[in-house]
Parts: structure tokens; C-alpha cells; sequence
């Protein structure tokens, strides 16, 4: 006992420890303990006592040479490990890095940065015009677009107000003067125009003008041949039939301008080709066109029906 006792620096003369025991004889060096705190180790000198924590704190370690602090925890539930820890609903605040191929429920409007691709379900485009849905290349319905000048298009099934222009071809003849002393119609070189339909039951405005001479009394007469390709229609718009009779210069030369407007009732994608055509209704010595080497034009619009 002598051994043990000699050890001791507080030992009264009954025996018992009075002064706080060292950590060099197996003791702390403190006397004293708060409810709930913690004695921490330091180095072979008096223990530190680290008070307790609050509820909402948790212990970290201060490193070498340095006692654990409590740090004010958030949120609630079991501590968090580095590995596959599972939390609910945690504020995860702006992570400088995270790989979210898994994650689920992440709201487009506020969660996405950037431009979404294609590819990945978005648009590739920052802006947009007009409202509602996005519009995707095949069979879209489109409700009172501005189609600026599209660079190619097939109106086949497109609805026109009707009178509207939906199309002009035109022809024009600047050679010498063609004469004919033919009782019957005959075509005038360089003054035809084939159009391609639009639509189905299309009107056709029919233009021409020319000077035009006579000899002798002889009468010109005009008319336009009309021929559906791909179909039996070849039909002549006369001037006894549709009122274009009687445009003639008698004795003399003059200008001839006229107009049509023909109904063929033909389908839409066919070729119709109109034709100007005279004849000298007296057949005696000729009549003219392109009299005095002038200018002819020859012009076919597409109307709306």
C-alpha cells in the first residue's frame, strides 16, 4: 500500500483522496462534470470537459491538438454518412457539382438552366413567337399564322378568298406581223401559256392585246383554244359562243385589248394551255397581227372560285 499511497499528491491522513486526481496518477485533473458533457482527452495534462451539446448541435472533431465543438445542425433525423445516405426533402441550397441522372420529379421552370436540345426533349431555341402549343414537322394545325415568304409550298388543299389571285403566266411576242387569209382559226405563233391549277374549278382570266390590220374590208376575228392535258377537253372559246365576236378592224388597222374569264371545272394539278387564234372571216386578201412590228401580250391568271 505504501507503494500505491506514495503515488498519490492528495491524500488525507484518513486515507482518503481530497484533491482532484491528476491524469499522470489515472485520474482527469477536474473535479467537476456538467449533466450531459463530455471529458476530452489532452495529452497527458488535465482532461477539458466540453459542455453539453444543445439538441439542435452535433459534435465535430477540432483536429490534432484541438477539442471537438458543437456545430448548430439543420433539419431533423439521423446524422448524415458520405455513402448512400438517404434524406428527405433536404434544401440542398447551389451544389458546385451532382450527377442527377436519377432523380426524379426536378421542375422545368425553375430547375433547368440553359437550353434543352432536342435530343433531351426540348426545343433547341431561346425564343419563340405566338402562343400555345409548339409546333412539330408533321400534319401540325396552325391557327392564323404569318408565313412571311415561305421558300417552297404546295397549296393543292389551301382555301382562298374567292377573286383571289392565285397565280399569273404570261407570253409576249415582239417579232414581225403574222398574217393569215384563212377562213378558219389558226394558231398565232409565240402567244399560247400553259398553267398548272392550283385548285379545283379555278376561274382563268384571260388578257390579250395587239395591234391588228385588215385589207380591203376583210375582217379579223380572234379566239382562244383552250386544251385540259391529261384529259378530252379541247375546247374553243369563240366569239360567237362567249361575246367576243365582232372585235375586228374594217378597212384599216388599229389596237385590239380583250378580256375572258373562262370556268373550265378542271381538277386541281392540271395543265390547261390557252392559245390565241385568228381568222379572216371574209378571206379575200388577209388580215394582221402585230401590225407595223408592234408588241403582243398574251396573259392567264388563276382566280380563286
Amino acid at each position: 500500500m505504501s507503494g500505491i499511497i506514495g503515488k498519490s499528491k492528495a491524500r488525507g491522513s484518513s486515507g482518503i483522496i481530497s484533491a482532484d486526481l491528476a491524469v499522470a496518477d489515472g485520474g482527469t485533473g477536474v473535479s467537476t462534470l456538467a449533466d450531459g458533457g463530455l471529458v476530452v482527452g489532452n495529452a497527458g495534462d488535465d482532461v477539458e470537459v466540453v459542455a453539453a451539446g444543445a439538441t439542435t448541435e452535433v459534435l465535430v472533431g477540432g483536429g490534432a491538438g484541438t477539442a471537438p465543438v458543437w456545430t448548430t445542425a439543420t433539419g431533423s433525423g439521423a446524422p448524415v454518412r458520405a455513402t448512400s445516405p438517404s434524406l428527405t426533402t433536404p434544401a440542398l441550397g447551389t451544389p458546385s457539382s451532382g450527377t442527377l441522372t436519377s432523380a426524379t420529379g426536378l421542375p422545368l421552370s425553375t430547375g433547368v438552366t440553359g437550353t434543352l436540345p432536342v435530343a433531351n426533349g426540348g426545343t433547341g431555341v431561346t425564343n419563340s413567337t405566338g402562343s400555345t402549343n409548339v409546333v412539330l414537322s408533321n400534319s401540325p394545325t396552325l391557327v392564323t399564322p404569318a408565313l412571311g415568304t415561305p421558300a417552297s409550298g404546295v397549296l393543292t388543299n389551301c382555301t382562298f378568298p374567292t377573286g383571289h389571285v392565285l397565280q399569273t403566266i404570261s407570253d409576249t411576242d415582239t417579232g414581225t406581223h403574222r398574217s393569215s387569209t384563212s377562213s378558219s382559226y389558226v394558231d398565232v405563233s409565240g402567244l399560247s401559256c400553259g398553267i398548272v391549277s392550283t385548285m379545283a374549278s379555278s376561274k382563268f382570266l384571260i388578257y390579250f392585246t395587239s395591234s391588228v390590220a385588215s385589207d380591203d374590208g376583210d375582217r379579223l376575228y380572234i379566239n382562244v383554244k383552250r386544251v385540259i392535258t391529261g384529259g378530252a377537253t379541247t375546247n374553243e372559246i369563240d366569239g360567237t359562243t362567249y361575246g367576243i365576236a365582232n372585235l375586228h378592224s374594217t378597212r384599216g388597222w388599229g389596237s385590239l385589248t380583250s378580256f375572258y374569264l373562262d370556268s373550265p371545272a378542271q381538277s386541281a394539278g392540271v395543265t390547261i394551255t390557252y392559245s390565241l387564234r385568228i381568222k379572216n372571216n371574209d378571206g379575200a386578201t388577209g388580215v394582221y397581227w402585230l401590225h407595223e412590228s408592234g408588241i403582243a401580250s398574251f396573259l392567264v391568271q388563276e382566280i380563286a372560285p
